[in-house]
């Protein structure tokens, strides 16, 4: 996952928080199936 400019590498059971306002990437570079929840809370 890309935030901004920054990559970071999520495995099973990760959680993330950040802040919206810059760009934001997923993408799976592997074969398995990906599942991923987004919340939005204001």
């Amino acid at each position: 996952m890309t935030v901004g400019e920054t990559m970071r590498r999520l495995e099973e059971d990760d959680c993330l928080v950040m802040r919206l306002g810059q760009p934001v990437a997923y993408a799976n570079r592997t074969r398995k199936p990906a599942r991923y929840i987004v919340v939005i809370a204001g």
